[in-house]
């Protein structure tokens, strides 16, 4: 057996961390009944209802997704997949997702990043997630003291790479931008 890896009590083998590889879960399909992927993938309506909230991630930004990040995807363009959390990101290779199956084991799997035969999507936040709204002095005077970061949208993941890897995390606090909304934020002299 390999190193890091032990035998649970139903005889499949494990990672230190819990998580079984999915090929080993045991899952057997019910004869002449479709799993759940299956029904999504021939309803158009379920499978429009089950992107909702997400947003398709293009292959130049594969390489900066973040691990933790929630992702549905479509295998070979068709067969809905409920997906999984990015657990390692193997740019230009692959992706390692997990999730949790029904008996509360975690499992993993790779889905393959070359060849453009997949379309993934990522879950977007909601408007819940995001701080209550202030007013552009606020927000301006908050910058300028330093207890928020301007990062523009296109680069918050570099920065976020880059503060990840210093031995003390930020202390401010990040506010996304769009590259167009900087600068007119930077040419206002209301300020």
């Amino acid at each position: 057996m390999e190193a890091g890896k032990q035998k649970s009590p139903n005889g499949k083998s494990e990672s230190k961390y819990g998580r079984v590889r999915l090929h080993e879960d045991g899952y057997k399909k019910q004869k002449g009944g479709k799993t759940k992927q299956e029904i999504v993938s021939e309803n158009p309506e379920l499978l429009k209802k089950n992107f909702v909230g997400f947003e398709r991630i293009l292959p130049d930004e594969y390489e900066s997704i973040m691990e933790g990040t929630f992702i549905r995807y479509l295998k070979d363009r068709k067969l809905f997949r409920f997906g999984g959390y990015l657990d390692k990101n193997k740019y230009p290779d692959y992706w390692v997702l997990r999730n949790t199956n029904k008996e509360g084991r975690k499992v993993t799997w790779c889905v393959p990043l070359k060849g453009g035969k997949n379309i993934y999507c990522r879950r977007i936040k909601k408007d819940d997630d995001k701080p209550a709204a202030k007013s552009m002095k606020e927000v301006y005077q908050a910058i300028s003291g330093g207890e928020y970061k301007l990062v523009r949208k296109d680069q918050l993941n570099k920065y976020r790479r880059n503060t990840r890897n210093t031995s003390e995390a930020p202390k401010e606090k990040i506010i996304v931008a769009l590259s167009e909304e900087i600068e007119s934020y930077s040419d206002s002299s209301d300020y």
